[in-house]
């Protein structure tokens, strides 16, 4: 059993909206006050929390500003025998291995608190089975977390929970008796002696005259829960003394700190199924740690499907769901295991709703007339070839353009390098655009097939008919240099144009045609920038940095290249590059230092940066 959909209605940030989950591990990404948080608080309402201390009631400011209820379901499936048994009256249909579960509430005019309601079915129909709740249960971790205050606490809880489920009774009660007899030797040392003749001299004088009395230094007969409030977790290098987790970084005692919620988790057979529910997991972890965290949580969920069990004994399944802003977490797990929150506008929608951050209502409201709206990866319909390739390109770059609402998809790093820079000169002083490229993404997919991208960033969500992307703009070479190559690649409908045609047919067939921008560059991106007519300016920088890489090849240039007739120096360009052993990223590097305003901006660089900050 897990949790596979979660649907809100009026609640906080979404007006009506569905979030898909994978049955391992799920990653809820997205902007600031996209809705990550709301989805969580969402499932802390709707499951009791495991430890069984309620500390989550709905109030009247989970309620969109605007209206007087809202709703929370959530679907669970793949209910074996016994749990379609147990979750009966929640079932979906007779037959069905899915079972719905609901939480509703409404004000009450006069009253601080509303009328709150539990309802289970496709029909909303009321609880008559509560028990069935307590069978999925959830742990949340919240963002600002002292993971070093709480496993440094002289609380027991954590440790002798750990103690109670990884030993039998018999081996507990023989720590414990251990644990006596070491006491018993310890209170014979001549130091406890000594100091409690000091206490007897004092308490026989004071009662001699009286009832005479005798005190007696001691140790108390020891207990489990003794001993785990004296247990302290420390944390120390492999081969390394161990030291208290106030001398090791926040990093690791957050690893720490998760590694023994999960594996109390594991251990606990008191639900089928446990949400845990972990917001920004990557907090104060390096980038390589945060990957190796998360594959540890998915590892983990997957060890609890397998784990056999006993006829009659609860499933004990974990299921994992962290929200983050990382693009380290989002690329470290395939695209069927991320869903991206968005906000949506809604024009029809009354002016009062919540603005982000502020008090009352709305929660994490994206805007006063915004709503959330989740995009689930799993969802958008890709070639199982078109998915493979987009995860094992998702890397940390790429991946960054799940969070961005304008994408710029180019063949390589020379325009990935360059078209920023020029972007900043072209903008200067303009407040609005400069502001919307630095906001937008530059993706370099290191070819030409753009299509996985552009169906990944533009595929409307099922539910919510919200896409990753508002805008995306293709930049590709029409790639021959020579009119030759030019002809064969015409022929074969193949070449720059033959890609803009496609990739236009793909938006339309998604109903995105106004969402994408193909543009074109005459030539290798690197010879287009000298433009025709050539740019003396842009000649000059173009030259200049050639040298700054062959400071030797100063009559080779002029020679092959400043000779060329006009409309050729583009092709010879390229060709010395080719010749001289230039990477293209070296040699976008120094053409990157030598832009300035006095150096024309390209008219098809000029092309692109307006495709990507006019909307």
């Amino acid at each position: 059993m897990y949790l596979s959909s979660l649907q809100l209605t009026r609640f906080r940030s979404f007006r009506d909206g569905t979030v898909y989950f994978d049955e391992t591990l799920t990653v809820l990404a997205g902007e600031n006050n996209s809705g990550k948080t709301n989805v969580l608080e969402a499932l802390r309402l709707l499951t009791p929390p495991s430890d069984g201390r309620v500390v989550r009631w709905p109030e009247p400011r989970d309620i969109t500003r605007g209206f007087e209820s809202f709703s929370i379901r959530g679907t669970y499936s793949a209910l074996d025998d016994r749990q379609r048994g147990s979750f009966l009256t929640c079932l979906r249909g007779p037959t069905s291995d899915s079972a719905s579960l609901g939480l509703q509430y409404a004000e009450v005019p006069g009253k601080r608190r509303g009328e709150r309601s539990r309802v289970v079915g496709p029909l909303d129909a009321p609880e008559i089975e509560p028990k069935a709740r307590e069978l999925v249960r959830h742990v949340h971790l919240p963002a600002l977390r002292d993971a070093s205050r709480e496993l440094a606490s002289s609380a027991p809880g954590r440790i002798e929970h750990l103690l109670r489920r990884t030993a039998t009774d018999e081996q507990r009660e023989a720590l414990v008796a251990k644990a006596r007899q070491a006491l018993e030797l310890l209170k014979a040392d001549p130091v406890i002696g000594a100091a409690e003749a000091q206490v007897q001299e004092g308490v026989r004088a004071l009662t001699a005259g009286v009832h005479p009395h005798e005190a007696h230094l001691g140790f108390a007969d020891p207990t489990l829960t003794d001993l785990a409030r004296d247990l302290r977790l420390r944390l120390g290098l492999a081969g390394m003394p161990a030291a208290d987790l106030y001398e090791s970084g926040l990093g690791y005692a957050n690893v720490l700190f998760l590694a023994l919620v999960v594996v109390e988790l594991a251990n606990t057979a008191d639900a089928d199924l446990t949400l845990f529910l972990v917001e920004e997991p990557e907090a104060h972890l390096h980038p390589q740690l945060q990957a190796v965290m998360l594959e540890y949580l998915r590892d983990k969920a997957e060890e609890s499907q397998r784990r056999a069990r006993s006829p009659g004994e609860y499933a004990g399944r974990i299921q994992v769901i962290v929200s983050t802003h990382s693009p380290h977490l989002t690329s470290a797990v395939g695209s069927k295991k991320v869903v991206i929150l968005r906000t949506q506008a809604g024009p029809d929608v009354s002016p009062e709703v919540a603005p982000a951050g502020a008090a009352g209502r709305g929660g994490e409201a994206a805007s006063a007339s915004s709503f959330s709206a989740a995009v689930s990866l799993a969802q958008i319909r890709l070639r199982e070839d078109e998915r493979e390739k987009i995860d094992r390109y998702l890397d940390v770059t790429r991946s960054a353009m799940l969070f961005s609402r304008r994408v710029l998809l180019v063949e390589g790093i020379s325009e990935a390098l360059l078209i920023p820079a020029f972007g900043k000169v072209l903008y200067r002083g303009k407040s609005t655009e400069l502001a919307r490229l630095t906001a937008s993404t530059i993706v370099p997919i290191s070819g030409v097939d753009f299509e996985p991208y552009v169906r990944l960033l533009l595929t409307p969500d099922p539910g919510s008919g919200k896409r990753v992307a508002d805008l995306v703009v293709v930049l590709t070479d029409e790639d021959p240099a020579s009119e030759t190559a030019k002809q064969e690649i015409d022929l074969e409908g193949a070449g720059g144009v033959q890609r803009r045609r496609a990739l236009k047919e793909v938006s339309e067939s998604l109903e995105a045609a106004d969402r994408l921008s193909v543009q074109l560059s005459p030539i290798t991106f690197e010879a287009a920038l000298l433009g025709n007519p050539p740019s003396v300016q842009m000649e000059q920088v173009l030259r200049d940095s050639f040298l700054a890489l062959r400071p030797r090849s100063a009559l080779l240039w002029d020679r092959d290249v400043a000779s060329s007739p006009p409309g050729h120096r583009g092709a010879c360009l390229v060709r010395r590059l080719k010749d001289s052993g230039i990477g293209k990223g070296d040699y976008a590097q120094e053409i990157a230092r030598r832009i300035t305003p006095q150096v024309p901006v390209p008219s098809s660089v000029e092309a692109v940066l307006s495709a990507l900050v006019t909307l």
